[in-house]
């Protein structure tokens, strides 16, 4: 689903609804999972963030991300300031993927500084107090 009018208004901590799926949710880009076996994904199609909880330590983890914009062709890339960021944390049992929905812009779409598309980047952070490094920086032209 290409995205039209993604907007900045959703930041901060989102609990993430239920997934009914096993494994890793198909067609996502997915971080290493810690000691504990949580892990985050991002699936571009669809821009969609996931949480594995693989522990139960009575933690939350989380995925941590970022949005940011190109200027013009998608070659140049808005740093500062971050167009957009939050987190999806996952408050279901351990043994459960939890799961938040997105809308950024795509490449095909005319973004908020003129350019076209955005690009997100993530970290697993298995409880408030710790974060994983940020991936690198993913196109998202799901």
């Amino acid at each position: 689903m290409a995205s039209t009018s993604a907007s900045a208004g959703d930041e901060g901590r989102e609990s993430a609804d239920w997934y009914f799926g096993t494994g890793i949710p198909q067609g996502t880009i997915c971080g290493p999972s810690d000691t504990f076996g949580n892990q985050a994904c991002f699936r571009k199609n669809g821009d969609q963030w996931f949480v594995y909880d693989g522990s139960e330590d009575l933690l939350s983890p989380e995925a941590e991300w970022q949005n940011r914009l190109a200027y013009d062709n998608g070659n140049t890339w808005q740093n500062s300031p971050i167009y957009r960021s939050g987190s999806c944390e996952n408050l279901w049992p351990a043994g459960n993927w939890g799961v938040c929905n997105k809308d950024y812009y795509e490449s095909s779409s005319l973004n908020k500084i003129g350019g076209h598309g955005s690009q997100v980047r993530f970290r697993l952070c298995p409880n408030r107090d710790f974060c994983s490094g940020w991936s690198g920086w993913i196109d998202n032209n799901g």
